[in-house]
């Protein structure tokens, strides 16, 4: 009897979740837009949020942009507890560069929704990349749990 390969979102779920990041369900206008998990950590001094998706457009920086403009409704943000966004990308074809993706993270804290990491796994090859923004105190670890989970998927 064979077992079928886990999926990204199970595996992020499985490293998330001993972090304190719940689930949350995509609405309809999350998932027309390629979002295919979401996972949320609040507590009293972090706010953290992790969208998986599948890009609905080749142009990836508009894409994460869109993600970090409207995360703050779906994963919660506000002007006290400002929101740490990790992008995991599902790419179709080689992932871009680290070099690419390293424009699209947040080298400036703006109070805002703070895009800190991108990732961008191809389902096809098992190849991924990343870029991380400082700040590694905090999320480094929840960061390197992304990781881990492209890493499992690439064995």
């Amino acid at each position: 009897m064979y077992r079928s390969a886990p999926s990204l979102s199970s595996l992020l779920a499985e490293r998330l979740g001993p972090l304190g990041f719940a689930e949350v369900a995509p609405d309809d206008e999350r998932k027309a837009s390629g979002v295919l998990a979401l996972y949320r950590r609040k507590t009293w001094s972090t706010n953290r949020g992790v969208v998986l998706a599948a890009p609905t457009t080749p142009d990836l920086r508009a894409y994460v942009e869109t993600m970090r403009a409207s995360a703050g409704g779906f994963l919660g943000s506000s002007w006290w507890n400002q929101l740490g966004l990790q992008v995991v990308l599902e790419v179709a074809g080689p992932p871009p560069p680290s070099t690419e993706l390293d424009r699209y993270v947040d080298k400036v804290n703006t109070q805002g929704i703070l895009v800190q990491s991108v990732f961008a796994y191809d389902r096809t090859t098992r190849q991924s990349t990343s870029a991380r923004t400082w700040g590694q105190v905090f999320t480094g670890r929840f960061q390197d749990a992304i990781q881990g989970a492209l890493d499992a998927l690439a064995r």
